[in-house]
């Protein structure tokens, strides 16, 4: 994949990032008075379209994933190659891959939980699992699909079919960031991976998981081995655990984890990694162009999102404008 081959997707994106949500943007909306005058406040930004459509505005969540929809849509048809929208709409493939396993499992309809961002055709798993005739052309997908049934039938534990999910989701991305062949989305993943692999560490310690589970569950690819973590399941991890003491992201590391013991909370721990991945991200701004632009934009939609959903919460259970502003993530723009 070559940087020439998004000249006009670059430039054409970076038009776009100017109308990202800025610090002061933020401001205005944690400091508003009710509910009424935050959606009034974003009538000026991209967000007015759907949001005027609502009959209720605690219905605020329905037109902010109609408007990250519209985006992803936007970007599939605008670029050449699939691979930076890919990147990061692999993970709703998961979670409607997720969701449909489960929705066979219970025998109940659970459409309403589905991602419209996904690719993934319902009808065509739904024909898989009620069927062993016919296999899907996704090896991950059906890979997932096997495991978890298999698991399922012996030991009847839901969990799993997210830890297979999760697991596959990862080799997907890997091989999605091989194809783009861009290094900073590659330490991105590992990054990710490794975090990813110390929450799920903290949280088999605090649910007095066995280490065959942790074997299960550990992620392969990040900077951290895969084997080093069944040495530290019966050890309590302190800010300067050997464990992570040579990763990338040793120093958010200690805050997220002093943050944990004393809160006993993976909420502070949540924020740090967003804020770690999203100063990574950062770095695409001084990528004039390459497929790193359309990701670096998706990932900058996805976070805005993300604090928009954590005001509107704050603003509908009346939160201290304060604990609001301490919950948001760390923007793009």
């Amino acid at each position: 994949m070559k940087n020439e081959d998004f000249i006009y997707q670059s430039s054409t994106t970076r038009v776009k990032e100017k109308n990202l949500l800025k610090r002061q943007d933020y401001e205005r909306l944690i400091d508003s008075n009710d509910l009424e005058e935050l959606i009034r406040l974003l009538s000026d930004t991209v967000y007015h379209s759907e949001l005027s459509k609502l009959d209720n505005p605690k219905l605020y969540d329905k037109a902010l994933s109609k408007e990250l929809e519209n985006t992803y849509k936007y970007f599939y048809e605008m670029s050449d190659s699939v691979l930076p929208v890919k990147f990061l709409a692999v993970q709703y493939d998961y979670h409607n891959l997720k969701v449909l396993i489960k929705e066979y499992l219970k025998g109940e309809d659970l459409s309403y939980m589905l991602s419209d961002i996904s690719d993934i055709d319902p009808e065509e798993i739904r024909k898989v699992l009620n069927s062993d005739d016919f296999k899907l052309e996704n090896e991950h997908y059906q890979k997932v699909i096997d495991e978890s049934l298999e698991d399922f039938e012996n030991n009847h534990d839901p969990q799993m079919i997210d830890i297979y999910a999760d697991r596959e989701y990862f080799v997907e991305l890997k091989e999605i960031v091989d194809q783009m062949n861009s290094k900073l989305l590659k330490e991105y993943v590992e990054d990710l991976i490794d975090f990813t692999n110390v929450q799920t560490l903290l949280r088999a310690q605090k649910q007095g998981k066995d280490l065959e589970f942790l074997e299960k569950v550990i992620i392969d690819g990040g900077t951290i081995e895969k084997d080093a973590y069944s040495n530290y399941l019966f050890t309590e991890l302190d800010e300067d655990s050997p464990l992570f003491t040579s990763s990338r992201i040793y120093y958010r590391l200690k805050d997220a984890i002093k943050s944990y013991k004393m809160t006993s909370s993976l909420s502070e721990f949540e924020k740090q990694k967003d804020d770690y991945l999203m100063n990574k991200i950062k770095e695409i701004r001084k990528i004039t162009y390459g497929p790193e632009v359309i990701t670096g934009y998706l990932f900058a939609k996805e976070t805005e999102i993300k604090n928009l959903r954590i005001i509107f919460v704050g603003k509908i259970n009346s939160l201290d404008p304060d604990f609001i502003r301490g919950k948001l993530r760390l923007g793009y723009a």
